[in-house]
């Protein structure tokens, strides 16, 4: 699917690749020293400096820490906004995907039509499953199942103890034929 146009407020902005640095950071969640999250995008490849910006505004400048710039990635302007949505918006939750692209919108001036289509188109995409397609499971024969394997494991750990008393009252006795000196 080709995503929809990108309106930077007033002039249209082609869909062409733009190449963007990526970053590595750390960020303190809630301003706690004690609760850092390394920032390292998929695979460690780094965040985008939209992304990082995103952040920032998101969490506040000072607690995106140690920002070390690793790369370069080559994406489509469009749905890399439609990604920084997608990542930080709940995708069972509209309200909150609706707050992130309009805080993205904000942030990067720019206008994200057609978002709800490539989330729907992509949506459809997705195998569907439902409780037809899960096992039937005969829980009677599981329980039973369970309850066999616990009977064998009781009765070998009773052997094994049995044995072991077995074993100590051998060695207590001594050789065949003679009989432990009293103390």
């Amino acid at each position: 699917m080709v995503p929809g146009p990108l309106t930077k407020r007033g002039n249209m902005t082609s869909t062409n690749p733009i190449t963007l640095k990526t970053y590595t950071a750390v960020l303190r969640h809630a301003g706690n020293l004690l609760h850092e999250i390394p920032v390292e995008g998929e695979d460690g490849r780094g965040v985008s400096e939209r992304e990082l910006r995103y952040l920032r505004h998101l969490h506040g400048a000072e607690n995106i820490v140690k920002v070390q710039e690793v790369g370069k990635i080559e994406v489509d302007e469009t749905l890399h906004y439609y990604n920084i949505v997608e990542k930080y918006g709940s995708n069972d939750d509209f309200t909150k995907q609706e707050m992130v692209k309009a805080k993205v919108e904000k942030l990067f001036n720019v206008e994200l039509h057609g978002f709800n289509e490539y989330i729907a188109n992509k949506a459809d995409t997705k195998p569907k499953v439902t409780f037809r397609d899960a096992p039937v499971v005969d829980e009677d024969a599981l329980r039973q199942k369970i309850e066999a394997e616990m009977r064998a494991r009781i009765e070998a750990e009773v052997r094994a103890k049995i044995a072991e008393e077995q074993g100590k009252a051998t060695r207590t006795l001594g050789l065949p034929g003679k009989q432990p000196v009293p103390a």
